[in-house]
């Protein structure tokens, strides 16, 4: 990985890079532009609330604390905290391991809104943090197109932790 990023480097320019940057710009305007339009004036309260994936990590957040982890895989018990934490109701199986929960731990102690707000704070300060020691310049230009992915915009409005996941894999 090291190595392609070192070979991109040596072909990336200061015009490229801002050129990218610029892309990477109005790529997140029209998708976020797009989202919001779909999300507030079609299907907001219907089918789609923000950070709704995110109720899953909240609510075996909020069993683990109580001391009932294991209680997440159990539907009868995780579906109605979640539906507590998305303010709508829907299923989201909890599928993720046990050392997942441990990383969460912390935001079930808080109110889902708060945790949300947590969650993505985190996320994008890891994913930033892990861009700014995965690609080698002085330049932060040539690190916006990889900060402003769009992959990130939908993992925060999702509330998912894909970005998350991503810096952890680097």
């Amino acid at each position: 990985m090291r190595a392609v990023l070192k070979r991109l480097d040596a072909e990336l320019t200061e015009a490229r890079a801002r050129g990218m940057a610029v892309l990477a710009a109005i790529s997140f305007l029209i998708i976020m532009g797009w989202v919001g339009y779909l999300t507030f004036f079609v299907h907001w309260g219907e089918t789609y609330k923000y950070g709704y994936d995110f109720s899953s990590f909240w609510a075996a957040a909020k069993l683990a604390t109580v001391g009932n982890a294991e209680w997440a895989f159990d539907i009868e018990v995780f579906d109605p905290l979640q539906d507590l934490a998305a303010k709508s109701s829907g299923v989201l199986y909890w599928h993720y391991p046990p050392t997942f929960v441990a990383l969460i731990y912390p935001l079930g102690h808080v109110s889902p809104g708060a945790a949300l707000a947590w969650f993505t704070v985190l996320t994008v300060l890891v994913w930033g943090v892990t861009v700014y020691i995965m690609i080698d310049t002085k330049s932060w230009i040539e690190r916006l197109p990889v900060l402003l992915c769009p992959a990130l915009y939908m993992t925060i409005i999702g509330g998912q932790n894909g970005a998350f996941t991503a810096a952890l894999l680097c």
